[in-house]
């Protein structure tokens, strides 16, 4: 199990790296502290239990890195995530490795962004109920797919942005698994450029609030 202290204490060589399996509990907040990283090598999954992982910013700051083999799952689970961005150099907080089909599960998960932050390489696939929120960018620029499981919801909240722009352009990369998949919108922007567009399939679109759809950023 991690607490705060724990996070603290176990990362003073820089670099965690987690064996094949792993399964990590926090029973308490974790807070990585800036210049360490969990560098994840084999499919691993870190739950929260109800608890925070504070991303702390500096130059560089604390980061997630996923850099296994082909097909390396990392699930994060039950769990508020604070501090996401990209630090200086256009580096994500939370990144890939250079193996193909590399994939970030979150299951019951709040993202609270502290700043822009760039999912750019790798899938994304939610699970249960999986909420953004901050008033900055999501930029989805991965040529894979976010896809959203059976009976999941993915909430985009009040004044976050989403922007689609994929690097190989297709315009079908948010996935709906099923047709109880389902987008909720809050009065946020979605921006999907017009050489490219956004085509959704099967699922279920909500919109709560006021939410923007722009071809233009």
């Amino acid at each position: 199990d991690w607490s705060s202290d724990v996070c603290s204490s176990d990362l003073n060589g820089g670099v965690v790296t987690t064996e094949n399996g792993a399964v990590l509990f926090f029973d308490g907040n974790c807070t990585l502290p800036k210049n360490k990283t969990i560098k994840i090598q084999s499919d691993a999954v870190i739950d929260g239990q109800g608890h925070e992982l504070v991303l702390t910013a500096g130059k560089p700051g604390a980061a997630l890195l996923i850099d296994g083999a082909e097909n390396t799952t990392l699930t994060l689970r039950n769990m508020t995530i604070r501090g996401l961005r990209d630090y200086v150099g256009n580096t994500p907080a939370i990144r890939f490795g250079a193996a193909a089909n590399q994939r970030l599960v979150l299951e019951n998960v709040t993202i609270w962004l502290s700043d822009d932050y760039t999912f750019d390489d790798g899938k994304m696939v939610i699970v249960g109920n999986v909420a953004i929120k901050g008033p900055h960018i999501l930029t989805y620029q991965a040529s894979y797919d976010l896809t959203i499981r059976k009976d999941a919801t993915l909430f985009l909240d009040l004044d976050t942005v989403m922007r689609y722009v994929p690097t190989d352009k297709k315009n079908s990369h948010l996935v709906f698994s099923v047709p109880t998949s389902r987008l909720m919108l809050n009065g946020c922007t979605i921006y999907a450029p017009s050489d490219c567009g956004l085509q959704l399939t099967k699922g279920h679109l909500v919109d709560r609030k006021s939410t923007r759809l722009n071809s233009s950023h």
